[in-house]
């Protein structure tokens, strides 16, 4: 790779680059379900809801909520993430989980159709968020919640942050972005979710810490689950990458000054929004 560039933008918004990487990400995702416990916590969920999991990927978080509520529709744009969902739905027998492969920003849903919509770090990637924000208003029932997870800047992802920095040392021409999405500003959050007509924003910022086993199994985790640094390892002869793994893993551990068992630290805000009553 020659081109310098936004890794993380060039990469999030294509569904195949999330295909390619399914079961990858779907391994990756265990170390982080204190993230989608809480999400489940903040959205206040009851047994009677009718639940979309929006952008769902592997389905970590309806694995989660779907014992909690009536019925989850999934929806996501890449094909093997649904794939993954709907071959644990066949092995477990489970009846009250619908996944369905789609655009975020153009769902099949009718008008007024759930209580809940969650999307956990999937919404904020989106080619245009305003139009997958109306969507998501227009498909809730008036008194329904939105609950999104969206990440911190990268300073306050000590993962992400000591993984691209040191794969920027590594790369030079790999440059280290700031945000994991524009919309890591509470201004933006609450600007966004009220313009498109929800009210009684709420935004929480949380912090948890992802445990690995080693700095290996945190890196090879990364690189087979994310799209981003999936596709730096596909741009490269094997050989090449054997260095550039090398020496990335040597940076990681010189930062957090161990090999074994990290702890690193994630901080994730949640925010939720009501769809407004009808006044008449």
């Amino acid at each position: 790779m020659s081109e310098k560039g936004d890794i993380i933008k060039d990469t999030v918004g294509q569904s195949e680059a999330w295909s390619t990487v399914a079961r990858g990400y779907d391994d990756m995702i265990r170390a982080f379900s204190a993230f989608h416990d809480y999400a489940a916590t903040f959205g206040n969920l009851k047994s009677s809801d009718v639940v979309l999991d929006l952008a769902c990927g592997s389905g970590g978080l309806t694995r989660i909520i779907h014992s909690k509520v009536s019925k989850v529709y999934c929806y996501d744009f890449a094909h093997k993430m649904i794939h993954i969902i709907n071959c644990q739905v066949d092995a477990d027998g489970i009846k009250n989980v619908f996944p369905t492969v789609g655009d975020g920003e153009n769902l099949i849903y009718k008008d007024r159709f759930f209580d809940k919509i969650f999307s956990i770090y999937g919404l904020k990637f989106f080619p245009d968020r305003i139009k997958g924000l109306l969507e998501a208003f227009r498909v809730l029932k008036p008194g329904g919640r939105l609950i999104l997870g969206i990440w911190a800047p990268v300073e306050e992802l000590e993962m992400f942050n000591v993984l691209l920095d040191a794969m920027n040392k590594t790369l030079p021409q790999i440059e280290k972005p700031e945000h994991v999405s524009s919309m890591d500003s509470e201004d933006i959050m609450n600007s966004e979710l009220t313009g498109v007509g929800f009210k009684d924003v709420v935004i929480e910022k949380k912090t948890f810490t992802v445990a690995f086993d080693t700095i290996e199994t945190m890196f090879d985790g990364f690189v087979k689950g994310a799209p981003p640094f999936a596709s730096i390892k596909q741009s490269m002869e094997a050989d090449q990458w054997v260095d550039v793994r090398k020496e990335v893993l040597q940076h990681t551990e010189d930062t957090l000054g161990l090999f074994d068992k990290p702890n690193v630290s994630m901080t994730s805000f949640y925010v939720s929004g009501e769809k407004p009553h009808d006044n008449f």
